[in-house]
């Protein structure tokens, strides 16, 4: 089975919201599309902030986000962020462990050390992809780029896939280890020009690459480890 997770405060929902979990159900093919609000909290705390006099309570944004799934069979309220006034993907994803208790934690090494320590496979993203094709489990909770995410599924057709949610920052604004905002800057055009013209070009002190390159050639060794 494979899932759509659709986060957001819906204060209130919109017809834009509606559409993008649609089109996000439909591209992905997803067997289920869950709405996961901010919570009450963090949301009262965050309006009160910038002065923003518009604020809907968990149980009215919980109706209506379940009165516009009327009639949407896929479609539906999956629940409210954890973690009160501090929105914790930690506590989020030990609620998707007892959720789903016979799931695996899938994890890049580049998470918070409080996830890593939930994670029951820690690895790159091809390490990931790998583990889960040879396991003989069926459920899989993943705290990696979500890109991954389709070749997953596309690899494991009959394997489920739950993506983890994103976090506050103490700025207010969510970070994630399965949406990494800087990744997307990279384009096809970007890649094309890199290739073909090599620019832009990095230049970096001798030195300071020489110790670069060393936990570069680590992650690859590790991968090609764990690839065996």
């Amino acid at each position: 089975m494979k899932i759509a997770v659709l986060f957001g405060s819906f204060n209130p929902m919109t017809n834009a919201h509606m559409t993008a979990m649609k089109k996000a159900v439909e591209y992905l093919n997803a067997d289920r599309g869950l709405f996961v609000a901010t919570n009450g909290e963090y949301l009262k705390r965050k309006t009160v902030k910038i002065n923003d006099p518009f604020y809907l309570t968990e149980d009215e944004r919980r109706e209506i986000i379940e009165k516009v799934c009327e009639g949407e069979d896929k479609l539906s309220f999956g629940m409210f962020e954890l973690g009160g006034i501090n929105p914790s993907r930690f506590k989020t994803l030990c609620k998707l462990q007892k959720q789903y208790p016979d799931a695996a934690v899938l994890a890049h090494p580049e998470c918070k050390g409080t996830i890593l320590k939930l994670a029951d496979v820690i690895g790159s993203t091809a390490a990931l992809l790998s583990y889960a094709q040879k396991s003989d489990k069926q459920q899989f909770i993943v705290v990696t780029e979500s890109g991954i995410l389709h070749e997953m599924q596309k690899s494991c057709p009959d394997k489920e896939f739950i993506p983890a949610p994103p976090e506050a920052t103490d700025g207010g604004t969510l970070c994630s280890c399965n949406e990494c905002n800087y990744m997307r800057l990279n384009t096809l055009e970007k890649v094309y020009n890199c290739l073909r013209y090599e620019y832009p070009q990095v230049e970096v002190d001798a030195a300071v690459a020489a110790k670069a390159i060393k936990p570069i050639e680590r992650m690859l060794a590790l991968s090609e480890d764990l690839k065996r």
